[in-house]
């Protein structure tokens, strides 16, 4: 409007009105001379005012008028960016925190709230200090002194201890200037990474066990293939000695010798069984047994084993579950077992022997190695001695590993028990405190069956044969001489073969004549059992006997419902190897 076209006018002329905007306004302030000021918004000209109203004289007023349209037009804009930013903040899946440069909280969002499970009210104003333990304070404040002289800092990734636990956080800093460009706040944006790193810790768990296994693998082949050797040579010495303990009547001197040969022999023998065990290849004979039974048995020979000093003590399930193993060796791992815990007790002390009934689950199972869902029994044993250093705990079942003095221990003896029970599907937790003690925990799968297992036994009288043919393979020169001779003794026709080769070309011109074929399961170019195999295509009369200082499970798990697999561990008694001999020719 121009002054000219207002001046004059009555306002109901000016505003097309019948009573100008505000009217009642004005009158108050012309009738009581009190000003006052107002903010409107006038429609029919879409504009913003101030206005103020005073009454220069009685009867009069005057009014100001200020246009705040652009003022309020950036405000709302403000508003609609701030209403926005809330909206941004509230739906981030981020937690964002912002601290002044005195480390007070100025801003938590919502995520924040839910991941903390807190109040952002109970922080706000406080300091990391007044919240956290003082390393972790130190630690989000150390980040912030490094934004503020960087402007702004690479991601980072640290600890904070939370109610749940503690959490693994990455953090991404920025800093806030004020409008002179002076560091304000210090803006943080942490992403919860807690979950990748326990995935990351359980892919280094899981490839330490790999390279764990793999160790423990080559060193059990290792072990297997010496002892394999070892037993070969065990059976010339044993075998040798023995014919001549057979040719030795009136020298009572030699013979004691002979004697004292075949004692060494058998000791050397249990070393080698020891060896095969860890690496899993030695022949055991399980059969379904009370764990408690085989504990009872053995309190005598294990209170002696301990010594007097020593208090043994021993709590037993009664109603315990089967397992199926071989007696022999569930000896051995309890006698191992204790004796390590009687080297950890430096003085009195007690040795714990425990059985229990346990039913694990996947949620048990996660975190252990060779651990599946089932039902075991467990057997533990515990002692209040050293304890073992964290440092090693992961290498005590590793063979020949040890802590003890030179010639006070083999490093065989957890190896050998971590061998057993991988053999029967179990597995070992091993709990430690140094200078409280250790427990051994041993898991064996429950056994359901009814059938008992079938025991091989072993007769100490000879039995002569009548001049059978048998056909012995072996490709070691002194062991097969060795044989040949035995069998001579037993009255059998003996033919032998160095080779498997040797020994097809044998069967091909003098097969029919050949009642039994006696060969090494281990044989280069071809193993006893592809052999066998072989020789029963040519001659399927011909009935086989097996044997070796190991064999691979392959021989009995492919053949567990073959009865004519017969197997004679190395090394071997005369007695033996005729007791076997005339079971099989005689269809035992």
């Amino acid at each position: 409007l121009n002054k000219e076209d207002v001046i004059g006018k009555l306002a109901t002329a000016i505003y097309n009105t019948s009573e100008p905007p505000y009217f009642e306004i004005y009158k108050e302030v012309a009738v009581t001379g009190k000003s006052t000021t107002f903010e409107t918004y006038y429609e029919p000209i879409n504009k913003f005012f101030i206005i103020s109203v005073f009454s220069p004289q009685k009867g009069q007023f005057a009014t100001v008028f200020k246009d705040i349209t652009e003022i309020k037009l950036a405000a709302k804009k403000i508003e609609e960016s701030e209403e926005k930013f809330s909206l941004f903040m509230k739906n981030l899946p981020l937690v964002v925190v912002i601290r002044d440069i005195n480390g007070r909280y100025i801003y938590l969002n919502d995520e924040w709230e839910r991941v903390m499970e807190l109040k952002k009210e109970d922080w706000l104003g406080k300091t990391p200090y007044d919240v956290f333990p003082k390393e972790d304070a130190e630690k989000l404040l150390q980040g912030d002194r490094e934004a503020i002289e960087k402007g702004v800092t690479e991601p980072s990734e640290f600890t904070l201890k939370h109610k749940s636990g503690i959490k693994w956080w990455m953090a991404n800093r920025f800093v806030l200037y004020d409008e002179n460009k002076i560091p304000a706040y210090v803006a943080t944006v942490y992403i919860d990474i807690t979950e990748r790193k326990k995935a990351e810790e359980e892919r280094e768990k899981l490839k330490d066990q790999l390279i764990q296994a793999q160790k423990l693998e080559s060193v059990g082949r290792l072990a297997g293939g010496v002892a394999h050797d070892y037993n070969n040579m065990l059976e010339v010495i044993l075998g040798n000695a023995q014919l001549a303990l057979m040719q030795i009547d009136s020298r009572e001197d030699v013979k004691n010798y002979l004697e004292e040969i075949t004692k060494a022999a058998k000791r050397s023998a249990n070393i080698t069984k020891q060896l095969l065990t860890f690496a899993r290849k030695q022949i055991s004979e399980p059969q379904i047994v009370n764990i408690n039974t085989i504990i009872e048995s053995m309190l005598k020979m294990l209170r002696r084993l301990i010594g007097e000093d020593i208090d043994l003590q021993w709590i037993l399930n009664e109603n315990i579950w089967n397992v199926y193993i071989d007696p022999v060796q569930v000896n051995q791992i309890i006698a191992n077992l204790c004796v390590n815990a009687r080297d950890a007790i430096q003085s009195n002390g007690i040795i714990t022997i425990k059985t229990k009934n346990v039913t694990l689950d996947e949620e048990y199972c996660k975190d252990i190695p060779d651990c599946l869902p089932g039902e075991y029994v467990m057997l533990s044993v515990s002692d209040n001695g050293i304890g073992i250093d964290k440092e090693i705990i992961g290498k005590i079942f590793e063979p020949f590993f040890t802590t003890k003095e030179v010639g006070k221990g083999t490093g065989l003896g957890l190896a050998t028990v971590y061998g057993i029970v991988k053999q029967h599907h179990g597995f070992i937790n091993v709990y430690s405190e140094k200078g409280k003690g250790s427990t051994f925990n041993i898991y064996l799968p429950r056994h359901r069956g009814l059938k008992e297992a079938e025991k091989s036994v072993t007769g100490d009288s000879w039995v002569y044969g009548n001049g059978e043919t048998i056909l012995v393979v072996e490709d070691e020169p002194s062991l097969l001489k060795m044989v040949q001779v035995m069998l001579e003794r037993l009255n059998y026709t003996v033919l032998s073969a160095q080779s498997p080769a040797e020994a097809i070309n044998t069967i091909k011109s003098k097969g029919q004549s050949i009642q039994l074929m006696i060969t090494d399961f281990i044989m280069p170019i071809m193993d006893g059992l592809q052999l066998a195999q072989e020789v029963a295509k040519l001659s399927p009369h011909i009935k086989f006997l097996f044997m070796s200082g190991y064999t691979d499970r392959i021989l009995f798990e492919s053949n567990s419902s073959n009865k004519e697999t017969n197997f004679l561990h190395k090394p071997f008694s005369i007695s033996e190897l005729a007791k076997k001999i005339h079971d099989i020719l005689e269809n035992k």
